[in-house]
Protein backbone atom coordinates (compact mmCIF):
# COMPACT_ATOMS: atom_id res chain seq x y z
CA UNK A 1 0.00 0.00 0.00
CA UNK A 2 1.32 3.35 -0.81
CA UNK A 3 1.59 6.09 1.68
CA UNK A 4 -0.93 8.15 0.03
CA UNK A 5 -3.44 5.64 0.44
CA UNK A 6 -1.72 4.95 4.57
CA UNK A 7 -2.62 8.61 4.50
CA UNK A 8 -6.40 8.74 3.49
CA UNK A 9 -6.93 5.39 5.92
CA UNK A 10 -5.29 7.47 8.69
CA UNK A 11 -7.52 10.02 8.55
CA UNK A 12 -10.58 8.37 7.32
CA UNK A 13 -10.45 5.94 10.69
CA UNK A 14 -9.25 9.36 13.12
CA UNK A 15 -12.27 11.01 12.11
CA UNK A 16 -14.70 8.23 12.22
CA UNK A 17 -13.24 7.67 15.77
CA UNK A 18 -13.71 11.17 16.47
CA UNK A 19 -17.32 11.35 15.22
CA UNK A 20 -18.58 8.49 17.25
CA UNK A 21 -16.81 10.21 20.77
CA UNK A 22 -18.65 13.59 19.57
CA UNK A 23 -21.65 11.49 19.16
CA UNK A 24 -21.66 9.27 22.00
CA UNK A 25 -20.73 12.42 24.44
CA UNK A 26 -23.77 13.87 22.92
CA UNK A 27 -26.42 11.01 23.50
CA UNK A 28 -24.39 10.27 26.50
CA UNK A 29 -27.45 10.59 28.68
CA UNK A 30 -29.64 8.90 26.56
CA UNK A 31 -27.84 5.93 26.27
CA UNK A 32 -27.43 5.84 29.60
CA UNK A 33 -31.17 5.31 30.18
CA UNK A 34 -31.00 2.58 27.71
CA UNK A 35 -28.71 0.25 29.24
CA UNK A 36 -30.40 1.21 32.65
CA UNK A 37 -33.74 0.19 31.87
CA UNK A 38 -32.46 -2.58 29.78
CA UNK A 39 -34.73 -0.94 26.72
CA UNK A 40 -33.85 -3.43 24.15
CA UNK A 41 -36.82 -5.58 26.22
CA UNK A 42 -39.83 -3.07 25.23
CA UNK A 43 -42.16 -5.37 27.07
CA UNK A 44 -40.25 -5.86 30.08
CA UNK A 45 -42.11 -3.64 32.68
CA UNK A 46 -44.97 -5.16 31.26
CA UNK A 47 -44.37 -8.72 31.72
CA UNK A 48 -43.31 -7.81 35.36
CA UNK A 49 -46.81 -6.41 35.84
CA UNK A 50 -48.42 -9.00 34.57
CA UNK A 51 -46.56 -11.19 36.57
CA UNK A 52 -47.52 -9.64 39.49
CA UNK A 53 -51.12 -9.26 38.87
CA UNK A 54 -51.65 -12.77 38.07
CA UNK A 55 -49.93 -13.96 41.59
CA UNK A 56 -52.07 -11.44 42.95
CA UNK A 57 -55.06 -13.17 41.39
CA UNK A 58 -53.84 -16.59 42.50
CA UNK A 59 -53.55 -15.55 45.83
CA UNK A 60 -49.46 -15.48 45.81
CA UNK A 61 -48.46 -12.84 48.23
CA UNK A 62 -44.29 -13.99 48.15
CA UNK A 63 -44.62 -14.40 44.52
CA UNK A 64 -45.96 -10.59 44.03
CA UNK A 65 -44.31 -9.44 46.92
CA UNK A 66 -40.89 -9.80 44.38
CA UNK A 67 -42.53 -7.70 42.05
CA UNK A 68 -42.93 -4.75 44.69
CA UNK A 69 -40.90 -2.43 45.09
CA UNK A 70 -42.69 0.64 47.43
CA UNK A 71 -41.91 -0.09 50.98
CA UNK A 72 -45.34 2.16 51.70
CA UNK A 73 -47.59 -0.48 50.54
CA UNK A 74 -48.27 -2.83 53.09
CA UNK A 75 -50.24 -6.49 52.71
CA UNK A 76 -53.53 -6.30 53.22
CA UNK A 77 -55.12 -9.14 55.29
CA UNK A 78 -58.73 -10.22 56.18
CA UNK A 79 -59.65 -13.56 58.49
CA UNK A 80 -56.30 -14.99 57.81
CA UNK A 81 -56.58 -14.20 53.96
CA UNK A 82 -54.27 -11.85 51.74
CA UNK A 83 -56.24 -9.76 49.70
CA UNK A 84 -53.42 -7.24 48.25
CA UNK A 85 -51.95 -3.95 49.09
CA UNK A 86 -52.94 -0.97 51.97
CA UNK A 87 -51.61 2.56 51.73
CA UNK A 88 -51.70 4.55 54.83
CA UNK A 89 -51.01 8.16 53.92
CA UNK A 90 -52.10 12.26 55.49
CA UNK A 91 -54.22 12.21 52.18
CA UNK A 92 -56.15 8.84 53.42
CA UNK A 93 -56.11 5.62 53.39
CA UNK A 94 -56.56 3.11 50.30
CA UNK A 95 -56.63 -0.32 49.59
CA UNK A 96 -55.59 -2.48 45.99
CA UNK A 97 -57.19 -5.40 45.92
CA UNK A 98 -55.49 -7.74 44.08
CA UNK A 99 -58.82 -9.34 42.85
CA UNK A 100 -60.15 -6.26 41.65
CA UNK A 101 -56.90 -5.36 39.84
CA UNK A 102 -56.02 -8.60 38.05
CA UNK A 103 -57.45 -8.90 34.54
CA UNK A 104 -58.27 -11.36 33.10
CA UNK A 105 -55.75 -14.23 31.35
CA UNK A 106 -54.49 -12.74 28.64
CA UNK A 107 -55.39 -9.13 28.62
CA UNK A 108 -52.47 -7.28 27.51
CA UNK A 109 -51.20 -3.85 28.91
CA UNK A 110 -52.67 -0.55 26.90
CA UNK A 111 -49.47 1.21 26.76
CA UNK A 112 -45.59 1.05 27.81
CA UNK A 113 -44.08 4.62 28.65
CA UNK A 114 -40.46 4.89 29.54
CA UNK A 115 -39.85 8.15 31.80
CA UNK A 116 -36.18 9.55 31.34
CA UNK A 117 -36.36 11.61 34.05
CA UNK A 118 -34.17 11.02 37.61
CA UNK A 119 -33.88 7.52 37.94
CA UNK A 120 -35.87 6.55 35.05
CA UNK A 121 -39.23 4.31 35.13
CA UNK A 122 -41.70 3.06 33.36
CA UNK A 123 -45.37 3.70 33.51
CA UNK A 124 -47.28 0.77 32.31
CA UNK A 125 -51.32 0.94 31.86
CA UNK A 126 -53.17 -2.56 32.48
CA UNK A 127 -56.70 -2.76 32.79
CA UNK A 128 -58.18 -3.94 35.57
CA UNK A 129 -61.17 -6.63 35.99
CA UNK A 130 -64.16 -4.64 34.98
CA UNK A 131 -61.57 -3.29 31.88
CA UNK A 132 -61.19 0.07 33.41
CA UNK A 133 -57.52 1.25 32.76
CA UNK A 134 -54.69 1.16 35.93
CA UNK A 135 -51.93 3.17 35.79
CA UNK A 136 -48.59 1.59 37.20
CA UNK A 137 -45.46 3.06 37.75
CA UNK A 138 -42.71 0.54 37.98
CA UNK A 139 -38.58 1.29 38.27
CA UNK A 140 -35.83 -1.07 37.53
CA UNK A 141 -34.31 -2.17 41.06
CA UNK A 142 -31.58 -5.12 41.15
CA UNK A 143 -31.93 -5.60 37.20
CA UNK A 144 -35.76 -5.90 37.81
CA UNK A 145 -38.96 -3.86 37.34
CA UNK A 146 -40.76 -3.57 40.00
CA UNK A 147 -44.29 -1.89 41.12
CA UNK A 148 -43.51 1.49 42.87
CA UNK A 149 -46.97 2.93 42.76
CA UNK A 150 -50.65 2.19 41.74
CA UNK A 151 -52.46 4.81 40.60
CA UNK A 152 -56.38 3.18 41.07
CA UNK A 153 -57.34 1.26 44.50
CA UNK A 154 -60.33 3.09 46.34
CA UNK A 155 -60.06 5.16 49.11
CA UNK A 156 -61.36 3.61 52.95
CA UNK A 157 -61.89 5.25 56.28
Amino acid sequence: MDSKKQRLLFYGLTAFIGGAVIAGAAFQEQIGYYVRLKGWDREGPARSLSTFLAAGKRGDASTAGRFLGAKDLKPLERDGKWLGYRLQSMAGNQEFLMADMAPGDGTRPTSVNYIYVGAGAAEVTMPDAKGTPIKYRMEMQDGEWKVMEILGGKTVP
